[in-house]
């Protein structure tokens, strides 16, 4: 009676336990594959060249155009624009896009 019990709830603690790892692990290569997904180009003028950079190569000093529908890849400050305005809901909770200007 309580030497089957025993192993009863022993063996489900295990497979409890596998089913817990295999399904952190599979969660975890999800991750991953969005974050793969994520990579944002931009377009950068690095000494007078214009050129596709990964987002995170992005360093100061590069001068980054912006067009239509592009992602702002880095901590930017804006030169020049013309009726430029950002859509920052997943920062701020804003609905509405905030119109953006120079310095």
């Amino acid at each position: 009676g309580q030497f089957a019990a025993g192993t009863t709830i022993v063996i489900i603690v295990l497979f409890n336990a596998i089913l817990g790892a295999v399904q952190e692990h599979g969660a975890g290569a999800a991750l991953d594959a969005l974050a793969a997904l994520q990579v944002t180009n931009a377009t950068a003028i690095r000494n007078g060249v214009e050129e596709i950079v990964e987002g995170p190569n992005v360093v100061p000093g590069d001068v980054v155009l912006i067009g239509t529908g592009d992602s702002a890849v880095a901590d930017i400050r804006l030169t020049e624009s013309k009726d430029l305005e950002s859509n920052e809901a997943s920062l701020t909770g804003e609905g509405e896009p905030v119109k953006k200007t120079t310095v």
